[in-house]
């Protein structure tokens, strides 16, 4: 008895992709989907009785995954973002923990990677090599944690809000989402309210969903979500940064070199000979972002 809940923002073909995909998933396990749409409207129609789609009468994704919560009609909800391809096997492995009673007291993050021919296409590209070579295409990476796969549930202290299942009666009991925070940064707050009621997190570690993020790939796409999250982060709980104050100031001097370093990026030769120019240029980039974002996020 599953609720997924996906909100989405002008991506329309990315949702419509997974959509489709969830649609073709012959579960054993009853589910419904639940759109929240926080952008323009969809220029598709869904027809089909266990989808649902709302517009977000506030805006940010926090508010959206709380609006599709309030109109979930079953126990588990399972957000999700638009863009993240689940299995047959997760839905049937979130069954099997309901009725396990998993949920009680506990919270699960599905395992995902990028799909194996999008990992192949990043290898054609400055970004995408870049972005490998961070390990910034598994879940595992982006989060810096070191998973004991031997264990089928990894307990961590984080969530992530793009494969995350938790019972309705526990997400209402920590108020949701903050939607005060618009973009990014809402699951460190929900984590630390679950911490704070001694709700267990884990990684579910036999299941691995697909994160189909191909359209963003490129240095504005990356560089525009890296502000836009640090910025609402900064925002809501300015001392989550982890400022160095050496590094701050070096950054502080190369923030006026912003644009120069971009056009110097684009004009470095897209093959491995120059990868580690490129990895460098990037690196220095998404440093300026972070730290001119907690240094404009100053009362």
């Amino acid at each position: 008895m599953i609720s997924i809940v996906i909100p989405t923002y002008n991506r329309f073909d990315i949702i419509q992709e997974t959509l489709d995909n969830i649609m073709h998933l012959q579960s054993v396990a009853a589910f419904e989907i639940i759109v929240v749409n926080d952008g323009n409207p969809l220029p598709f129609e869904i027809k089909h009785s266990d989808v649902s789609i709302y517009k977000n009468p506030k805006r940010g994704a926090a508010s959206a995954r709380n609006f599709g919560a309030s109109k979930a009609k079953y126990e588990v909800l399972f957000f999700i973002d638009d863009d993240m391809w689940i299995t047959k096997e997760s839905i049937d492995s979130l069954q099997s923990l309901y009725e396990n009673h998993f949920f009680q007291r506990s919270c699960v993050v599905l395992n995902w990677e990028y799909p194996a021919d999008l990992q192949e296409k990043m290898k054609s590209e400055k970004i995408g090599r870049y972005l490998l070579s961070a390990n910034y295409h598994t879940l595992e990476g982006r989060a810096k944690i070191n998973v004991d796969h031997r264990q089928l549930l990894f307990k961590v202290t984080s969530i992530g809000s793009g494969s995350f299942a938790i019972s309705k009666n526990v997400f209402n009991e920590i108020g949701g989402y903050n939607e005060n925070i618009t973009f990014q940064g809402e699951d460190i707050e929900l984590s630390q309210a679950l911490n704070r009621l001694g709700i267990s997190i884990f990684l579910y570690t036999p299941v691995t969903c697909l994160h189909n993020q191909k359209d963003r790939l490129d240095l504005n796409g990356l560089l525009d979500r890296e502000r836009r999250g640090y910025e609402s982060q900064f925002k809501n709980n300015r001392t989550s940064a982890k400022i160095n104050k050496i590094k701050l100031l070096v950054f502080i001097c190369l923030m006026p070199l912003e644009h120069i370093i971009e056009w110097l990026f684009q004009k470095v030769p897209n093959t491995p000979t120059f990868d580690r120019l490129n990895f460098r240029l990037t690196g220095i980039l998404t440093s300026i972002v972070y730290y001119k974002a907690w240094w404009q996020s100053k009362p």
